[in-house]
């Protein structure tokens, strides 16, 4: 189901900043991430802006990380 104000790119444009600010501070190697299994939203804006699931963590979350 998607959201009034989804689908406008909002979200990955954020996402895309907060990514090259962390690129500029420097000594950032990898950004991880944790969100629920069953939110699809989350699951496909990370992996359109590079994440790579690394599976599940022992408290429930999937994991995905990106390398910078």
């Amino acid at each position: 189901m998607r959201r009034k104000r989804g689908g406008k790119g909002y979200g990955k444009k954020g996402m895309e900043a907060v990514i090259e600010w962390l690129k500029s501070k420097g000594g950032c190697e990898w950004i991880m991430v944790g969100y629920n299994p069953e939110n699809t939203a989350a699951e496909n804006l990370y992996k359109s802006v590079g994440f790579a699931d690394k599976g599940i963590a022992p408290w429930g979350e999937t994991l995905s990380c990106l390398h910078v």
